[in-house]
């Protein structure tokens, strides 16, 4: 008969010496892949966010000139775009006015009230 013996459960200290014969190769967990991944995808976002940064500015400000008007008794926005307009259409300050102001209607305005308009 053989005298070996058969270590099914071997020692705590036999499994540290038998990692270390086999090499101290590194061994990632599960959750240490999910983080080395994420420290990368974290910094490729970093040096996009870098380079993509907002657009310069041109210092060419596109703002609409307007003019401030309180609204008189009996008076509409209609009127008040046909003395703004000059000779052009209307309808279209009609619309400035309404959006300047948000109005959801011509109709909607009140004596007292102050309305931006556009200038020309």
């Amino acid at each position: 008969m053989s005298s070996a013996v058969l270590d099914i459960h071997p020692s705590p200290r036999r499994a540290v010496a038998h990692a270390q014969q086999r090499g101290s190769g590194l061994h990632l967990t599960r959750r240490g892949r999910l983080v080395i991944l994420l420290t990368g995808v974290l910094a490729a976002l970093g040096l996009l966010a870098e380079r993509g940064g907002p657009a310069e500015s041109t210092d060419v400000v596109h703002h609409p000139h307007l003019a401030s008007v309180v609204v008189s008794p009996g008076q509409t926005v209609w009127d008040i775009a046909r003395t703004v307009s000059g000779d052009s259409d209307p309808r279209q300050v009609v619309a400035e006015i309404e959006e300047l102001n948000g109005l959801t209607d011509a109709g909607s305005i009140r004596v007292g009230q102050p309305l931006f308009v556009p200038t020309r």
